[in-house]
């Protein structure tokens, strides 16, 4: 069996990745417009209210579909020790680690400025 191209393969990873950050993009405009609409006709209590339970509908559904914890031996250790090369210096390396964090970045960074400039 043949190995993958390396330069493939990085191509796809950061395809992957640029389709994320977008799709993250548009969540989050799609979002402000539809929280913009509820805030003209609602009170913002009200509008923090939908909001949770739009995400509680979400989330809880979501939890269902994680996988169970891995089966517990007889003396109350996991079967399943972690593999010797698993070490923080390959996890932070990994592609999927820069996807979580430009992903954090872009949820997160929008909602720090208005937070800091609410005066009242």
């Amino acid at each position: 069996m043949s190995r993958p191209d390396p330069a493939a393969t990085r191509a796809a990873i950061w395809a992957a990745i640029w389709a994320a950050i977008w799709a993250a993009i548009r969540t989050a405009i799609r979002t402000a417009i539809w929280v913009a609409g509820l805030i003209e006709v609602y009170d913002w209590r009200m509008v923090l209210t939908i909001l949770a339970v739009v995400v509680a509908r979400c989330t809880v559904p979501t939890a269902v579909l994680l996988r169970p914890p891995p089966v517990q031996g007889a003396l109350g250790g996991q079967t399943d020790a972690p593999p010797a090369e698993r070490t923080v210096r390959r996890a932070v390396t990994l592609p999927q680690f820069a996807v979580l964090v430009v992903s954090n970045f872009l949820c997160c960074a929008p909602h720090s400025g208005p937070i800091f400039h609410v005066v009242r």
